[in-house]
């Protein structure tokens, strides 16, 4: 299944309940992969942003929707089997309903339908950034523990000569920021969930108060009660799969 996001759409932002979203998502996906009857095959997803709104774009070279039956088939009404099909329509209600959005159904029986979903677009918020900003003494304080995360940020900031602490427990990384708490410029990059008895929002709050340039990561950062626990704290989180996006950006002394 192609996916293409456009480059205005790598940090896109929508206020959707995630699990909500995901399910709509899915749906509408199941029934483009049910629609498929030729060898070859295909479902294409794409994402891009028109004004106001992201546009997500589901298509597929399946059975298509008769024109006569698509106002039915938005309205519920299942091709697959008697009675109603709450796939699409169910989706149209949440889009519409709950996100303010709508959704777009185009198709031509024998050739493939498009299913458009247009989301209004929202700010950032207020905790994440898409850069990280260094300086040529920065010292770097990482801790997650799994080490194909602490290698991967060793080698991103090696590119720009920077060096570093990277620790796989709270125990060691807590020690060696104490001994080098001292230094001008630091950063911390701390993972969420830790091996540990403890979560990096605890090592934050017992061991970094007064620090600045904090970045909480984390498989969590798009689920509302982190971002509430995170009010209060003057730091950053960065979404664990959004890593690679990250900009690091050499800042002036």
């Amino acid at each position: 299944m192609p996916i293409k996001i456009a480059k205005d759409c790598i940090f896109s932002w929508v206020k959707v309940v995630p699990a909500d979203f995901r399910a709509v998502l899915s749906n509408i996906a199941n029934n483009s992969y049910e629609a498929l009857d030729k060898p070859d095959k295909f479902i294409k997803v794409s994402l891009k942003r028109e004004n106001d709104y992201y546009k997500i774009c589901i298509e597929d070279n399946g059975i298509g929707i008769p024109h006569d039956k698509i106002m039915a088939v938005r309205n519920g009404e299942s091709l697959k089997h008697k009675g109603k099909g709450f796939g699409l329509s169910g989706a149209i209600k949440y889009i519409e309903d709950m996100l303010h959005g709508s959704i777009d159904v185009s198709s031509t029986e024998g050739t493939g339908t498009i299913v458009t979903i247009n989301v209004p677009c929202i700010s950032s918020p207020s905790w994440f950034t898409g850069n990280i900003a260094v300086t040529k003494d920065t010292k770097i304080f990482v801790l997650d523990d799994d080490n194909s995360i602490l290698n991967y940020w060793e080698q991103r900031f090696k590119e720009f000569k920077l060096s570093g602490y990277f620790y796989t427990n709270a125990t060691d990384f807590i020690a060696n920021y104490k001994k080098n708490k001292d230094s001008v410029n630091k950063i911390f990059l701390i993972d969420y969930e830790l091996s540990d008895d403890i979560n990096g929002l605890h090592v934050i709050r017992n061991n970094l108060i007064g620090e600045k340039n904090i970045y909480l990561v984390t498989t969590h950062a798009e689920e509302s009660w982190i971002q509430k626990d995170i009010e209060s704290l003057p730091i950053y989180m960065i979404p664990k799969s959004h890593i690679s996006d990250i900009k690091i950006v050499i800042a002036e002394n």
